[in-house]
Order: C-alpha cells, then sequence, then structure tokens
C-alpha cells in the first residue's frame, strides 16, 4: 500500500514516506533488489531502512533476495544475480542455508548478519568477506572459503558459531576483530599469506592452541586475549609483542621462553 508512487531517482519507505536520508546515490549502489507490487525493492542500508525504487514491470531485473527462501530455509539464487548486496539478508532469521551460485561475485557488508544461516560456500569470484557479513550468525558452524578471497573484513565473524575455519595461503588480510567471541572456535590454520594479526582479532575465542607462522610480522593488542589456548607458539617473523596480545591466557602452560617472558605481566589479569 504505497502513499505515493515513488521516482526511479528518489528512494522511499515501502510504505511510501519520503526519507530524508536515502539519496538518488544511495538508490544507486549495489544493493540486491527485489520485487514487491511492481516495484523493485531493498532491505536498506541501515540508515533508510527498507527502500524501493519504481514502479517497474514485473519483468523487471531485481534479484528476488526475499522470495528466493523456500519453506525449509533453503535459499537458491537465480542467475540473474551476480552479487549479494549490503545488508541483503541482514535480520533474517528464516533463512538457514544459501546456495551462491559459481557466478556470485561480491558479497555485501553486513550481507548475512543475525541471519539463520547453519553454513556456507563462498564462490570463487567472491575476493573478500566484508565487514560484518557474518556478525552474530550464532548458528554457523560452517565456511569454506573459496579460491578467490584474499582478505576477511572487520568483525566478519564476530560472535559466529564457527567451530574451526582454515585460513589457505591466498588469504593475506585479516580485519580487526575479525573472529572474535565464539566460543566454539577451537582451531584456526593460519596461512602463510598473512603478514599481520591485528586488533582483537581472536580475542575471546575458544581457540585451544595457537600456531602464528614464521610470514607473520605484527600481532596486535589483544589479539589472542581471553582464549582457551594450552599452547601458543610464534613464528620467528614476529619482533615486539604488543600490550595484551595474549592476555589472560590462564590455561597456557605450554609455550616458548619468548612467550613465557611476555605472558608474565598478562596472565596476572
Amino acid at each position: 500500500d504505497f502513499a505515493s508512487e515513488p521516482s526511479v531517482d528518489v528512494c522511499t519507505s515501502c510504505t511510501g514516506s519520503l526519507s530524508t536520508e536515502c539519496t538518488a546515490a544511495t538508490c544507486a549502489a549495489d544493493f540486491s533488489w527485489f520485487m514487491f507490487a511492481g516495484y523493485c525493492c531493498n532491505l536498506g542500508d541501515g540508515d533508510c531502512g527498507m527502500f524501493c525504487r519504481g514502479p517497474f514491470p514485473a519483468d523487471a531485473p531485481c534479484s528476488a533476495a526475499l522470495d528466493c527462501i523456500d519453506g525449509t530455509g533453503h535459499c537458491t539464487l537465480s542467475r540473474d544475480v551476480a552479487i549479494v548486496g549490503d545488508f541483503a539478508f541482514d535480520g533474517m532469521q528464516s533463512l538457514t542455508s544459501i546456495t551462491l551460485h559459481s557466478d556470485i561475485s561480491s558479497i555485501g557488508a553486513y550481507a548475512f548478519r543475525h541471519s539463520g544461516l547453519t553454513s556456507i560456500v563462498i564462490p570463487e569470484l567472491v575476493t573478500e568477506i566484508p565487514e560484518g557479513a557474518f556478525e552474530n550468525c550464532g548458528d554457523l558452524t560452517s565456511v569454506t572459503l573459496g579460491g578467490g578471497v584474499t582478505r576477511i573484513g572487520d568483525e566478519a565473524f564476530k560472535q559466529a558459531g564457527l567451530t574451526s575455519i582454515v585460513l589457505p595461503d591466498r588469504v593475506l588480510a585479516l580485519g580487526q576483530q575479525a573472529f572474535p567471541g565464539p566460543q566454539a572456535l577451537r582451531s584456526v590454520p593460519i596461512g602463510s599469506g598473512i603478514t599481520s594479526i591485528p586488533v582483537d582479532c581472536f580475542a575471546d575465542s575458544g581457540l585451544s592452541s595457537i600456531v602464528i607462522p614464521d610470514t607473520v610480522e605484527e600481532l596486535g593488542s589483544n589479539a589472542f586475549s581471553d582464549t582457551q589456548a594450552t599452547s601458543i607458539i610464534i613464528g620467528s617473523g614476529v619482533g615486539d609483542l604488543s600490550s595484551w596480545t595474549f592476555g589472560r591466557n590462564h590455561k597456557c602452560r605450554h609455550q616458548q621462553q619468548r612467550v613465557r617472558n611476555a605472558l608474565w605481566m598478562n596472565l596476572q589479569g
């Protein structure tokens, strides 16, 4: 029920009221669109909430982001969809699994945040897991990274339900707080492409052991604080350790002498 017909040049909410935060530039962003009552709509960009453009004919090239979820909670995106846009499935607890076809080239920020996903396979063309993409996906226990992924952004898997994830050699960068919080996370083999592990990257996780490869040169503050690690091994590439890099790892009993020296004050907390 639209109070007015939205123009293709402005953003309006799906109730028809004009949202001043929405601009033509916002409408032009690479979001995932779906058809609703003849209008091309999007779930929102965080400021505007759900908004629409149109009217469009029924065969308009929208991505049908909502319509793809079937009665079992599964979504198979059509071949018309080239990207999964920002906030595309944000908060959609009804989504438990999704098939991303091989032509998907991008996953947007917060695309699956707070969703009900339990597993996902990232297509080969995707090069980045962006900020908050799987944040607070508490049921997400399995992620398979495609061969193209080279970067994992800030808070990408914050408070997700992962038990393990492999970071292959082709992954070159990790964002701040990329994996903090999931106590179920026991194992993260770190590939040789990583040279820096930033602030809070694995803080408050359930890691049972920590092995830093020789290629890593820098460890950020609190990068591995409050884990369940009983063993910590640091590669030869790391210079000085930042304050509280391994803070409050009280279970750690097996580590190199340099780690024992660094932890002496940290473990007192």
